[in-house]
C-alpha cells in the first residue's frame, strides 16, 4: 500500500468517527434522516431527544449536501425552520433569520397557513412552505460533539 492510500483510509476512518453511527458527516455538522413522520413540532422535539435538531440549511453546499442524501429516500422531509411569528419571516428554529434560501418555483406561498419548512420531493427537494401540522419525515442536525444548542 502507499502512504497516500493509507494517509486517505485514516482521513476517511476519522471523518466518519466525528459522528455517531448512521449519522452522515458534512462539514461542521452531522446528520440523521428519520423514516418516522411526525408534525415538525414533534420532529423537532424527537431530535432534541437525541441532542440535536432539526437541520438548518444556510448554505447551497449544506442544501446540495442533503438533496443528495434524500435522493434515494422518498417523501418530503421537515427541516428546522418557521415563520409562525411573523408572516413572511423565516426563521431558524435557533433564532437565526435566512440569509440563504433554496425556494421551489413560487413557494413560500402560504397556502392554507403554511407555516413550516419542508424539502419537498417533487419539487426535486427544493423547499417549500407547508402546514406543520402535517406528518413527514425529518432530517437531525448536531455537531460533531453534539455542540449544536438545543433549542425549546
Amino acid at each position: 500500500m502507499t502512504v497516500g492510500f493509507i494517509l486517505l483510509s485514516v482521513i476517511i476512518a476519522f471523518s466518519h468517527a466525528l459522528c455517531p453511527n448512521g449519522w452522515r458527516h458534512f462539514q461542521d455538522s452531522c446528520f440523521l434522516t428519520k423514516q418516522e413522520t411526525l408534525n415538525w413540532n414533534d420532529a423537532q422535539h424527537a431530535c432534541q431527544g437525541i441532542n440535536a435538531r432539526l437541520a438548518e440549511v444556510q448554505t447551497h453546499a449544506k442544501v446540495e449536501f442533503l438533496r443528495n442524501m434524500l435522493s434515494k429516500e422518498d417523501g418530503d422531509w421537515w427541516i428546522g425552520a418557521k415563520d409562525d411569528v411573523t408572516e413572511g419571516q423565516w426563521r431558524w428554529a435557533s433564532g437565526e433569520l435566512f440569509d440563504y434560501t433554496d425556494w421551489a418555483p413560487n413557494e413560500p406561498n402560504n397556502d392554507h397557513d403554511q407555516d413550516c419548512l419542508q424539502m419537498f420531493k417533487t419539487d426535486q427537494y427544493h423547499w417549500d412552505d407547508d402546514r406543520c401540522d402535517v406528518a413527514k419525515h425529518f432530517i437531525c442536525e448536531k455537531g460533531f460533539n453534539s455542540t449544536l444548542p438545543v433549542i425549546g
